[in-house]
């Protein structure tokens, strides 16, 4: 997570990792986790656990880009 955001109106978002605009992003299935770009996300493993929750939320649901599917599954 190269940047963390919030929106400033919501208080959970202050105490909670996962109340923020990128989690809800990967919920959505419109955005990734960037594992080669990013080497301190093992620094943060409960963020990183709980965006991997919402990105498997997003693919179990079939949401934006996992609407056919995961790549990923599928090799």
């Amino acid at each position: 997570m190269h940047l963390r955001l919030i929106d400033p109106t919501d208080p959970a978002s202050q105490q909670d990792p996962l109340a923020c605009i990128n989690a809800e992003l990967l919920r959505e299935g419109v955005a990734s986790i960037d594992r080669k770009g990013c080497k301190y996300l093992t620094a943060y493993p409960q963020v990183t656990q709980k965006l991997r929750q919402a990105v498997a939320e997003a693919k179990r649901e079939r949401l934006g880009m996992f609407e056919f599917g995961d790549v990923e599954e599928d090799e």
